[in-house]
């Protein structure tokens, strides 16, 4: 990696952060500090695996209720409602990235 700032390439260890104890870099010449960059997660900021999220949804397609999936998952109902937004706006890019419209009823 290269700094931005002082386009060295030169950076050691420099300690933890967070609870989740992600490691902390820092350049040798311009004393900026920085983590490695991290892969964007499918789930965004929801922090379940997505085998529990991919359960959870299996759940719910099955046809059982969101308390339901809370007790065969172990998952939070709130964690469980943040999941289907997350589904449900992913289908919905990948519907218009197909060229398919929105089929909204019409009145």
């Amino acid at each position: 990696m290269t700094c931005l700032k002082c386009q060295h390439q030169t950076c050691k260890r420099f300690g933890y952060f967070g609870k989740r104890r992600v490691q902390r870099w820092r350049w040798q010449s311009c004393k900026v500090t920085f983590r490695e960059p991290q892969l964007a997660s499918p789930l965004g900021t929801i922090g379940t695996s997505t085998d529990a999220a991919a359960r959870a949804l299996q759940c719910l397609l099955e046809g059982c209720s969101i308390r339901s999936t809370e007790r065969l998952t172990g998952l939070n109902r709130n964690t469980i409602m943040r999941l289907l937004i997350v589904a449900g706006e992913a289908a919905k890019a990948k519907r218009q990235l197909q060229g398919v419209p929105n089929a909204a009823p019409q009145n």
